[in-house]
């Protein structure tokens, strides 16, 4: 039976510190030799974590990918102004904490949450699921990029509700600015797209669509930036 002849390090508590009996340092592999493999015996959880990082991602182009497809390309536009919305508000977001925090704008950017955030606005973009789509996405584009990150539990945890109530956040700030400057008007992207397309290409007949329910948007904007309130509330706490 594979065991260390000598312990891990002793930084390797902190991913398990929220665990009852905490982490055995001569364990090998959670001690399931039989399924998995790690030599180092540093590296079990962090490929489990990349895994279901992975796995977030690949969900989240899935979604932003099967609505183009399904409407024909009518949504690839939102799609495309989604993610980049969701990625340069990650951007800014971590930037402005940086700065915040007595750091330089770029130091410790995380390029992970700036991807996943860019596929969690290209999911929002979609206007998939309501307001439960806009909390599922921004709790799940959070927990993935917090296990691309490597980070222990609580961090991880901590990230996706605040994704969550980012995502959730952004999308009843939308509903309100829908509210307040259309009223009660129930046309949707897709009603104003295909009014565009009578008389127009189908890239006019987008923007057209897109100034139309410029609200839509919040959400992605939400989602991107909790990755700099994360960061704020993690060094707060340190």
């Amino acid at each position: 039976m594979g065991r260390f002849i000598s312990p891990d390090e002793l930084s390797i508590l902190d991913e398990t510190k929220s665990q009852i009996n905490g982490l055995n340092l001569y364990m090998y592999c959670g001690n399931n030799p039989v399924m998995n493999i790690d030599s180092s015996g540093q590296d079990f959880w962090g490929i489990f974590k990349s895994v279901i990082g992975v796995f977030v991602g690949v969900a989240l182009a899935v979604v932003a990918v099967a609505s183009v497809i399904v409407t024909g390309g009518a949504t690839l536009i939102p799609v495309v102004t989604g993610a980049v919305l969701g990625a340069g508000s990650s951007l800014l977001g971590q930037g402005i904490g940086n700065v915040l925090n007595g750091k330089s704008f770029f130091e410790d950017i995380s390029v992970a949450s700036i991807i996943m955030s860019g596929l969690a606005g290209a999911a929002l973009g979609t206007g998939v699921g309501g307001f439960w789509g806009a909390v599922a996405i921004g709790s799940s584009s959070n927990l993935g990029t917090a296990c691309l990150e490597n980070k222990g539990t609580n961090e991880i945890l901590l990230s996706t509700l605040v994704g969550g109530i980012a995502g959730g956040v952004g999308y009843g700030i939308a509903s309100l600015g829908k509210l307040l400057v259309y009223g009660k008007n129930p046309l949707t992207y897709m009603d104003y797209y295909k009014l565009g397309r009578i008389d127009t290409n189908a890239f006019k007949a987008s923007l057209h669509a897109i100034r139309a329910t410029w609200y839509k948007f919040l959400p992605s904007i939400f989602s991107g930036a909790a990755k700099g309130i994360i960061n704020k509330i993690d060094d707060l706490l340190i």
